[in-house]
């Protein structure tokens, strides 16, 4: 066996230690070998008929082509012992061989660094830990694949792999360090760890080297996308499995070709950031698994259109959760019982829908108890707040601005519309109606009694095109047109329109 000065074994102890590898407080010896061309550090614990081969490491050497490193080597293990003593009472020693076998647990730091000739690794699923720059500079490499059993990949491991477009994680990968990956050209990725905790933005800086990935792949046992996952990227689709529960902090941010995303019924909360700055995105389906929605987790998705369901799970929403989401018309809101950040807390208050200058109905669920200060805006456009609880939920002060309580019609239950003008702060709207709806059309949906040009709200446009109908004689067509309720289509219709209104 190889022995090592000190000052050797000082160094490399730093050079493994740095590489992620810990050394067992168990004194252990250690030597070099040789296998199929791939250099190896042996760990043995135990001496002579005792010994083990406990572990090795792949080290430093120049490698070149196609290498594949081997699950497990054989390491000949030579050693002395006293077998007898001659006449003159010496002893007598004899060399023994023992050959020990042990798995190939990680590839040390800097081990593989600067092989610009190395074209292909394969590494096998023994391997549980990735060093320090193991790779960097290794610019001959074109794709990856992390076997499952790797957990941590350390910083600047495959750094300045320019060549890099493929890259596979397994499923036990627990830590990526930042800039593993910096410096690549990932254009395909495929992602199988379970629960990845890392820094921001495991395959490097936020917004730079994840600009050239077009297609991501997310594998069936997924739980959890870490913080920075993709953001920045060139993706236009990603597929959610129903086995992820989280989605970290800025996972998607600035990800603007992305215009749909489903997000399955298994995710429990959506970290601050996730989807900010997705200006593709025309709509947004949130589950009712979802308990936690994080700061600005959608703001600057300006490209959202329409309306926008928040469930009944919901518990809690971040400062600006849709910030500047300048198209979305209509809020279907059915958080049982929501708190928000700034909730009693004026001097941090960032309201959810700030910035959502389209905004012009809002719609609560019948099963609501508790509005936070979460509507509050004082330049909402607000014309119609319908609310299907018959019990008026409870609303803190700021839930409503003061130009809503003045230029919005407020919709509740028939039988509940003595009640909401009598409850504190619900009696601050203006105008207080009942709602109307009607059995619908062949698919047995409810429509809104008055909502005759069917925009979801009964204002004066719906005056107009009531008249529209009885001019061109087609307002038996239209059941919302039937507003007073007696089969027909007739211009009481329109009277019975206007007192709704007024």
């Amino acid at each position: 066996m190889i022995r090592l000065s000190f000052l050797s074994r000082f160094i490399l102890l730093i050079v493994l230690l740095l590489g992620g590898i810990s050394l067992s407080a168990q004194t252990r010896d250690y030597d070099y070998m040789s296998h199929d061309g791939i250099r190896y550090i042996v760990y043995i614990t135990g001496v002579e008929e005792n010994a083990v081969a406990d572990s090795a490491y792949v080290v430093q050497q120049s490698y070149i082509g196609s290498i594949t490193i081997s699950s497990s080597v054989t390491y000949e293990y030579n050693y002395s012992k006293i077998v007898g003593y001659d006449s003159m009472n010496h002893p007598i020693y004899q060399t023994f061989t023992r050959y020990l076998t042990c798995p190939v647990k990680g590839i040390a730091g800097g081990a593989f660094y600067n092989c610009t000739g190395l074209t292909n690794i394969n590494i096998p699923n023994s391997v549980t830990v990735i060093g320090v720059s193991a790779f960097k500079g290794c610019t001959g490499l074109t794709s990856i694949v992390i076997p499952n059993s790797v957990r941590t990949i350390h910083e600047f491991a495959f750094d300045m792999c320019m060549g890099l477009t493929k890259l596979t994680i397994g499923e036990s990968v627990g830590y990526i360090y930042s800039d593993a990956f910096s410096g690549c050209h990932i254009k395909e990725l495929t992602w199988n760890a379970k629960h990845c905790s890392s820094t921001l933005n495991p395959l490097g800086s936020l917004g730079d080297d994840t600009h050239e990935i077009e297609i991501v792949k997310i594998g069936p046992n997924v739980e959890y996308l870490p913080p920075g996952f993709i953001a920045g990227s060139l993706v236009t689709e990603v597929n959610i499995p129903n086995s992820v529960t989280s989605i970290g902090e800025s996972a998607f941010s600035g990800c603007t070709g992305l215009d749909s995303i489903d997000i399955p019924n298994s995710v429990t909360s959506i970290g601050d950031r996730a989807f900010s700055g997705c200006t593709g995105l025309d709509s947004i389906d949130i589950p009712n698994s979802v308990t936690s929605i994080g700061d600005m987790a959608f703001s600057g998705c300006s490209g959202l259109s329409g309306s926008l369901t928040i469930p009944k799970s919901l518990t809690k929403i971040g400062n600006w959760a849709f910030l500047h989401c300048k198209r979305l018309k209509k809020l279907y809101w059915n958080a049982r019982d929501c708190i928000f950040d700034g909730d009693n807390n004026s001097s941090n208050t960032h309201y959810p829908f700030g910035g959502c200058d389209s905004l012009c109905q809002i719609v609560i669920g019948s099963e609501v108890e508790y509005i936070g200060d979460i509507l509050y805006n004082e330049y909402f456009n607000i014309d119609t707040v319908t609310c299907y609880a018959v019990v008026p939920p409870i609303i803190s002060k700021n839930c409503f601005s003061q130009v809503t309580y003045n230029n919005a019609v407020l919709c509740v239950p028939r039988e509940s519309v003595e009640i909401y003008r009598n409850t504190k702060r619900w009696q601050e709207f203006f105008k207080c109606i009942a709602i109307e709806t009607i059995p619908g059309g062949g698919g047995g949906e409810e429509l809104l009694r008055g909502d005759v040009d069917g925009d979801g709200q009964v204002t004066i446009a719906d005056v107009t095109a009531l008249i529209d109908l009885l001019l061109s004689g087609t307002g038996d067509s239209n059941p919302a047109a039937d507003v007073d309720g007696d089969g027909v289509v007739t211009i009481s219709d329109v009277a019975s329109l206007i007192d709704l209104l007024f």
